[in-house]
């Protein structure tokens, strides 16, 4: 008889505990109130999330013909030297964060001319492009996304370089 009397107590005394730190002490938050965040001179600093849109093909071919457009291919360095969008420069997604700080001037100079900056990779399924435009876009770069990336402009009979 005594051991499941142990037993009850150690089960209520185990949910006491598991009460008691889920929940806090009766009449106390867990929780306390959030301290409004004191604005700092560093986050002044850093810049504004920028916009990430798409654009299609025809758009695409309508600005560059125009040259109102700075065109990144943020395909793997090796692809870019088989086969690119004529003018496009290479900046591959895995070495995003070493060349951005050699093209950022380039890109702020592109945008105070009004000319759109476009990323592009193999194709719709290929996530670079999507991942690259956000980490821009974070910087304060707004940027597009060509949809259908490289396979739709070769497919489009679309010269290439």
């Amino acid at each position: 008889m005594g051991a499941p009397r142990i037993a009850r107590w150690s089960v209520a005394a185990v949910l006491s505990c598991v009460m008691v730190s889920a929940c806090g002490w009766p009449g106390h938050s867990r929780h306390p109130k959030p301290v409004p965040a004191k604005p700092s001179a560093a986050r002044s600093s850093e810049p504004k999330q920028a916009r990430v849109t798409a654009m299609d093909l025809s758009t695409f071919v309508n600005m560059r013909e125009q040259g109102r457009l700075l065109v990144y291919d943020v395909r793997p360095s090796w692809l870019f030297a088989l086969g690119h969008i004529p003018g496009a420069e290479s900046m591959p997604g895995r070495s995003f964060e070493e060349v951005f700080p050699a093209k950022e001037a380039a890109m702020k100079s592109a945008l105070a001319a009004n000319r759109a900056i476009v990323v592009y990779c193999t194709d719709q399924k290929c996530p670079d492009g999507g991942i690259v435009a956000g980490w821009m876009s974070n910087k304060g770069i707004p940027v597009s996304v060509l949809s259908g990336g490289w396979e739709e402009w070769k497919a489009s009979g679309m010269p290439t370089e």
